[in-house]
């Protein structure tokens, strides 16, 4: 039976957790637009810094084509999205045509340079002018420019999440039936398991005895039985008001009696207690008895350093949390006598 709550409360948590960090198909798409663009986006400028520095190792004069920020600077200066998407054909254009990039201003002082006929000599275009490497680094800074245009532009387009309950809705229409049927798988599981628990917590089996496992206890007897050899022990102690090494020696060899003994086991048996009694039982008897085993556990360490004040004044604490402790045992087995 406890294989089957955890499989259940495996199961559900499973399907829970996987569809309930699932999107609605509308964020999904987004999320696919934003990541292409990225992507290209990333091609792009790798693709322009890569040309840019090819420029610089080769010691060329520098050029508006390896301006910072190219793309920002030129592209993304336009608040207008139409206009925008022209600049960016427009410059994409304007790189493809040689002689737009690299055609220098006409300076009216100097003749324009002429053939032999008398014909104007053509503009050289950069691929005839750039080292074969740099020119093979800008085609492909201009390609890389080309691919990321299109995915940019679906980013740019107007678009506004959906409202939180539209989202729900959508999302719910989607995957709410299999995310619920987790949902009642983990409860149904957490219920079978508690009910497990608390069945073996007040049943006392036979088979367990005779396989030598812990022997069932009277939680409020054992208690009882704490309570009383504690006092006797701080009774006896008090009247040694300065004792000698044999008598710390005894004192911690008793108190881990009662460690062992005791305490061990009455904490062995603290579901049964809480299955029985409830929390807010469990918490009425456990408080008291956990700082009574705590300043127990001081008392000890207080005798291995040989400072008795501390262990009387700890073990007297202890005495009056562990009859705390006994008196909200008879308080809440009151109304079940």
């Amino acid at each position: 039976m406890k294989w089957i709550a955890l499989l259940l409360i495996v199961l559900g948590a499973t399907l829970a957790s996987s569809l309930g960090a699932l999107n609605t198909p509308n964020l999904v798409e987004r999320q696919q637009v934003e990541i292409t663009a990225k992507h290209f986006e990333g091609e792009r400028d790798n693709a322009h810094k890569a040309y840019c520095d090819a420029r610089e190792k080769a010691e060329l004069p520098e050029t508006e084509e390896c301006a910072p920020d190219h793309w920002k600077t030129v592209v993304l200066k336009e608040k207008d999205l139409a206009l925008r998407l022209e600049t960016a054909n427009s410059v994409l254009a304007a790189l493809k045509n040689p002689t737009a990039v690299t055609k220098p201003e006409a300076d009216p002082k100097q003749p324009t340079p002429t053939t032999e006929t008398g014909m104007k000599q053509p503009v050289a275009s950069p691929e005839t002018t750039l080292p074969a490497e740099i020119a093979d680094t800008r085609t492909a800074w201009i390609d890389a420019f080309s691919a990321s245009i299109e995915p940019a532009s679906k980013v740019w387009a107007p678009w506004a999440p959906p409202a939180p309950l539209a989202r729900l809705t959508a999302w719910l229409r989607v995957n709410g039936l299999l995310f619920g049927l987790g949902l009642f798988l983990i409860v149904i599981g957490g219920l079978l398991a508690r009910k497990i628990a608390r069945g073996e917590a007040t049943t006392e089996s036979s088979d367990d005895k005779t396989e030598g496992t812990v022997e069932a206890v009277d939680f409020g007897e054992l208690l009882r039985t704490l309570n009383e050899e504690t006092k006797a022990l701080h009774t006896e102690l008090t009247t040694q008001p300065a004792p000698y090494t044999p008598d710390l020696d005894e004192a911690k060899a008793r108190i881990e009696v009662l460690q062992m003994d005791r305490v061990d086991r009455l904490v062995d048996a603290r579901m049964g207690l809480q299955a029985r009694y409830g929390m807010a039982g469990f918490a009425q008897v456990f408080g008291p008895m956990s700082a009574g085993e705590r300043n127990l556990n001081r008392t000890w360490s207080a005798l291995v350093d040989n400072h008795w004040p501390e262990a009387m004044a700890s073990l007297a604490f202890a005495t009056t949390q562990f009859e705390e402790a006994c008196q909200q045992m008879e308080r809440i087995q009151q109304p079940l006598s």
